[in-house]
């Protein structure tokens, strides 16, 4: 069983959650977890194989076909470009809505009746928003 680590590396809130910069991996280096599945896997040379095997639709043999679904064979591929290429950047878009927004919003809907609001949103219900944040009605 492994030792804990020093609490001084080890920096936590109140609630237990970690500090900012605190880490439980303060050497920066491979677990010993990681190490292991490396020693057990000839540095992860079978699991390259493996997952290749997958995506060829082949047994481990390398000779025997293999009855693997599309979606395994996807996976298997997706899991190899991964560490090819690396996983693909996640975009994320955050808008701030102003106050001065929400009340210009909120006195263009003020007019309106509870049956042009309704019919609005029947009209809005199929809507698709799109890639580039456009409603396409």
């Amino acid at each position: 069983m492994s030792k804990p680590f020093p609490k001084a590396l080890v920096q936590r809130n109140a609630k237990g959650q970690l500090l900012p910069g605190s880490t439980l991996n303060p050497t920066g280096g491979r677990t010993k977890l990681a190490l292991t599945i490396a020693k057990q896997t000839k540095g992860g040379e079978e699991l390259i194989s493996y997952a290749l095997n997958v995506w060829r639709n082949k047994l481990s043999d390398g000779e025997s076909p293999a009855n693997y679904s599309n979606a395994e064979r996807h996976q298997a591929f997706l899991w190899l470009a991964d560490r090819l290429w690396g996983k693909p950047k996640q975009e994320v878009t955050i808008e701030k809505t102003s106050r001065a927004d929400k009340e210009a919003t909120q006195r263009m809907l003020d007019h309106l009746t509870d049956d042009e609001i309704d019919a609005m949103e029947r009209a809005l219900e199929g809507a698709e928003l799109r890639a580039n944040g456009v409603i396409d009605v």
